[in-house]
């Protein structure tokens, strides 16, 4: 299948901008993007961290059309608890768009005071949700030396995937690379907290702007310091710049970067209008989200995922009966769901609702500001300010 950015339905202006963007030089620690073959003692390697999302792998299929003289590293970091479509739908894109997608699994190392490490999978070898049995199950790995994760302990996401990658750059020398990240511009809380937002709000510095700077002028732009990018004066407190000085030294680690929103403006239309000029696309609701039964789902989801099958929920379940008692945060043992609540009383609460019930609630907006969705927030480097 060939894939022509150009003849997608994206708007006319909108690749325009994206043509157009690899013409700037984005300030350090941000790196330029090449088109031509020259420039050839650059380094032209860019790492991409995809989910097995819509907007994760329209990105990657993005940047590998549009940067050809680039060597695009593209890695999946598997938990073993996906969708068993999101991983199907990852193999297509890769055979699609000619990614070469490389599947990693976490290695958690029994032993205390040892960190994550990764291992090299594959579509067809990568472990799937049914094998949670299984001690070298990634997620049960994870589990029997951690104990369970959830809105207390929310460790899955970074301890499976972010540092499983971390392990595969630095085992390939890719730690210096600028890193990818598949956030839309409609979401902007996926790639800079509320706070930091509020904070640069204050001192009048556009977000996109802030991610470009250095890591010390982005301190120097809080304390009015700052030369060559913007001039302002705000009487800060040393709360908020402890604040955005963790959320730079983040950026700066991973050399982190966000080209679908503050180079192109991507949003969730964009998306759509990609995936319909395609002859496939992910073949999930948006309640089902890339991971099963995951814990970050409002109470409407989970209880229309136990109405549609109740199987999603055996690990869980099992991981509850057999782990709740590891590292435990309260005096009781540990469970998954918000409220502490186990995967048996999830299951309850769903009996006392219908479907038809169900997709109408499903229908409306989230009023519970105390649910972080799985599907916009749980991504590898995300931030805790």
């Amino acid at each position: 299948m060939q894939f022509d950015m150009f003849n997608t339905p994206i708007s006319k202006s909108k690749i325009n901008l994206i043509k157009s963007s690899y013409k700037l030089t984005f300030s350090p620690p941000c790196f330029t993007l090449q088109l031509s073959k020259d420039s050839s003692h650059i380094d032209r390697t860019i790492i991409l961290s995809v989910s097995g999302g819509e907007t994760s792998m329209m990105m990657a299929a993005l940047i590998k059309q549009t940067l050809p003289y680039h060597n695009v590293v593209c890695i999946f970091s598997n938990t073993g608890l996906e969708n068993e479509e999101t991983l199907e739908f990852i193999n297509q894109c890769d055979h699609a768009f000619n990614l070469n997608v490389i599947w990693i699994e976490a290695v958690t190392n029994p032993k205390h005071g040892k960190g994550v490490t990764h291992r090299i999978t594959d579509y067809n070898r990568a472990f799937r949700n049914h094998q949670y049995k299984d001690p070298n199950h990634p997620f049960h790995a994870h589990i029997k030396k951690n104990g369970i994760p959830n809105q207390i302990r929310p460790q899955c996401s970074d301890r499976l995937k972010e540092f499983a990658i971390e392990s595969y750059k630095k085992s390939n020398n890719l730690r210096s690379c600028p890193h990818a990240l598949g956030m839309r511009d409609d979401e902007p809380l996926r790639s800079m907290p509320k706070k930091i937002r509020d904070i640069l709000q204050k001192i009048e510095i556009e977000p996109a702007s802030f991610r470009r700077m250095s890591h010390q002028c982005r301190l120097n732009s809080y304390t009015g310091s700052v030369h060559g990018y913007f001039k302002v004066e705000f009487d800060g407190d040393e709360s908020e710049l402890k604040a955005l000085e963790k959320y730079s030294q983040k950026l700066r680690k991973h050399n982190l970067i966000y080209l679908l929103t503050d180079a192109w403006k991507i949003d969730k239309q964009d998306v759509n209008d990609f995936w319909e000029s395609q002859s496939f696309r992910l073949n999930l609701k948006e309640h089902q989200g890339n991971c099963q039964t995951c814990w970050k789902k409002s109470d409407k989801k989970l209880y229309m995922l136990a109405h549609e099958n109740l199987k999603q929920f055996e690990a869980f379940d099992w991981f509850e009966k057999t782990y709740a008692h590891v590292k435990p945060i309260h005096t009781g043992n540990n469970v998954f769901f918000r409220k502490y609540r186990s995967t048996e009383m999830i299951l309850g609460e769903a009996g006392m609702f219908d479907r038809y019930m169900l997709q109408k609630m499903i229908k409306k907006p989230e009023n519970d500001t105390s649910y972080s969705d799985c599907s916009s927030s749980c991504e590898s480097y995300g931030f805790a300010i």
